[in-house]
């Protein structure tokens, strides 16, 4: 039985899919149900029934209280795929909902479309929201939303029901992609990735693409050869040091560490030729970065050398964050070095 059959049959169990708060080191505060809730609201998108209204409210006011408590924040896929799924059913009771999710943070309030105000009773927005919800016209007033109908309303909603088709055979492989990193499902997402790769022409814009999906799914190897590839295509001085040091970054994150120290011998030349990238946060980066790959490399001479490039653009540049500075520190500690430019 699938989530949605589940959900449908038992009220009860819609416990699985509301807000659950947790915390964690790394995430912050964040919702323990929010990957359920994503699945419920992805098999709502391709078979969603008249009698679903109360589970999709139910899914969309959870995922406003989720944004509400994030660490992060963020719109997210959840907000704005149940946003649509409820506005499909045109009820004027759901207004002040969509209102709570343009105003649950500073993401929301920036990029949650305020058409979906509108989209159930258009002009008679503003009249309806005065007789049933005066608190919510208020809070539209002070925050200087307008309650003017969006022109391109109708638009706006063909482009919506095209983003989200009723069949996943409609979607793109780009999309599904992003749907199985969402539900950590990365076996299927490089399947999607790999399957995109073999029918996308070749160009530029692809091996962005692959460079930072490789990048998400820790396939670092692919990744540091997607951008071998797009640096030899790159004429500036400063493209090519920028890409040089995310290559550089990738080869330590793959252990390639003697492709590294070589991508940072290949960095010093390239600092060593301009001063333009001093006071900018790629001369900052590649610095740090570099005393990362001195921390990290295995063999002590490889290391010390790393540490002997990184101290030597400092000196030029003398501008490194705080934690940069920290790991330059840990650096010459590992290295054996003590007098050096990073510790004056």
């Amino acid at each position: 039985m699938s989530l949605l059959q589940r959900y449908r049959k038992d009220t009860s169990l819609w416990t699985e899919i509301a807000f659950r708060p947790a915390r964690n080191d790394e995430r912050g505060d964040y919702d323990a149900n929010e990957h359920t809730r994503l699945k419920a609201i992805l098999e709502l998108q391709y078979d969603l029934k008249d009698a679903d209204l109360e589970l999709v409210r139910f899914l969309f006011s959870q995922e406003i209280v989720a944004r509400r408590h994030d660490s992060f924040q963020e719109c997210g896929e959840a907000l704005s795929l149940g946003a649509y799924l409820l506005a499909r059913f045109r009820d004027p009771v759901d207004i002040p909902l969509f209102v709570q999710a343009k105003f649950a943070n500073f993401d929301t309030f920036c990029g949650f479309s305020s058409e979906y105000i509108f989209a159930a009773l258009r002009e008679q927005t503003e009249p309806y929201l005065e007789a049933n919800f005066p608190e919510i016209l208020q809070q539209l007033k002070e925050n200087d939303r307008s309650l003017t109908v969006p022109e391109h309303l109708d638009e706006w909603w063909q482009a919506l029901a095209k983003a989200y088709p009723e069949s996943e055979k409609h979607e793109s492989l780009l999309s599904l992609y992003e749907r199985s990193l969402m539900l950590d499902e990365p076996e299927k997402a490089l399947h999607y990735l790999e399957t995109w790769i073999a029918q996308e022409p070749e160009s530029e814009s692809k091996l962005q693409t692959m460079r930072y999906s490789y990048r998400q799914l820790g396939k670092f190897e692919q990744a540091a050869a997607t951008t071998r590839s797009l640096l030899d295509l790159k004429k500036t001085l400063w493209d090519q040091t920028s890409l040089s040091h995310d290559l550089m970054e990738l080869y330590c994150q793959a252990e390639l560490f003697d492709e590294a120290i070589a991508m940072a011998r290949h960095l010093d030349t390239l600092l060593s030729s301009s001063d333009e990238w001093i006071g900018y946060g790629l001369g900052r980066m590649t610095i740090h970065n570099v005393c990362k790959l001195a921390l990290a490399h295995p063999d002590l001479p490889a290391a010390q050398e790393a540490f002997a490039l990184a101290d030597h653009w400092f000196a030029r540049s003398n501008d490194l964050a705080l934690v940069g500075r920290e790991t330059a520190v840990q650096a010459a500690e590992r290295c054996e070095l003590e007098e050096k430019n990073f510790l004056q």
